[in-house]
């Protein structure tokens, strides 16, 4: 399996706040910790589940995490493992600001406040702004 498909594989099966871990990751370590690329946030595009959808440059960068001065395919599989290991204790993120809720992920939905089913889990800070809106 080439880098590429591989690079394309590993984003697409990520979850969204893995997806979001690594681009952070990324960005700090390219020197940008404001957790924006181009102008748009890193949440914004972990939110993306399709690689070739992502902006271009932001593919490129990927691509070279996966090479030899970064990541090999070996070593993206395995972080996108360890997040994934140590998201089963995570907290759930609010599907607007991605903020972390005071909910872990498999607390049931039936039981949680601030959870509108279709949309998912949201803040109190975000879930007070909707039920005020028009």
């Amino acid at each position: 399996m080439s880098i590429l498909s591989h690079c394309k594989k590993l984003w697409e099966s990520a979850t969204v706040p893995n997806r979001k871990k690594f681009l952070e990751q990324m960005a700090q370590a390219m020197g940008n910790p404001a957790n924006v690329w181009n102008e748009v946030p890193l949440w914004a595009l972990a939110n993306i589940p399709d690689f070739d959808s992502l902006p271009s440059d932001l593919c490129g960068h990927l691509l070279v995490a996966c090479t030899e001065s970064g990541f090999d395919s070996e070593k993206l599989e395995k972080f996108f493992e360890a997040i994934a290991c140590s998201a089963q204790d995570e907290k759930d993120c609010c599907v607007l600001c991605m903020k972390e809720t005071r909910y872990a992920k498999n607390v049931r939905i039936e039981i949680r406040k601030c959870y509108i089913e279709g949309a998912g889990q949201l803040c109190n800070e975000c879930y007070k702004r909707i039920e005020k809106a028009p």
